[in-house]
């Protein structure tokens, strides 16, 4: 993804999302979320979560702002992190591990950002890397405790 996003690149500068070619991208694109960056509250605003991602009950899958995703312990860590990645103007790399109970679901998480006008973020192009069957247990587990569906 990093090799992709910096072929991406005018002179140096952040590509915007048109610069993205969503069949160059055809192998991750399960594990793609596409994060828009607002000026003002809500901040972010999921417009594309990978098919592979995060089922219910941590939230929404696109279309809404960060409020609905859960526990709210998760979503500060993800908002801290997209800031970290908006105020760089640069991709961030990072290593997440959830907990709940006996489980755990350690991931990768690159955050890259992109700009209409090749200098403010306004999206980011996200990608995640994990386990398929780390993330099918806890997910599993996770729902049956809070008694929904798998």
């Amino acid at each position: 993804m990093l090799d992709y996003w910096e072929a991406k690149r005018p002179a140096g500068r952040l590509p915007a999302r048109a610069d993205v070619d969503p069949v160059d991208l055809r192998e991750v694109l399960g594990w793609l979320s596409l994060i828009e960056v607002r000026p003002s509250e809500p901040r972010f605003f999921i417009r594309l979560l990978g098919s592979s991602h995060q089922p219910r009950p941590f939230g929404p899958r696109h279309g809404h702002d960060f409020a609905a995703m859960q526990p709210a312990a998760y979503r500060e860590l993800v908002v801290e992190q997209y800031e970290m990645t908006v105020a760089r103007r640069a991709p961030v790399l990072h290593e997440n591990t959830l907990s709940f109970g006996v489980h755990r679901l350690s991931y990768q998480r690159v955050a890259l950002p992109l700009a209409k006008d090749h200098e403010t973020p306004d999206m980011l192009m996200v990608a995640s890397r994990l386990d398929p069957i780390q993330h099918t247990r806890f997910f599993s587990a996770y729902n049956l405790a809070a008694g929904l569906s798998t």
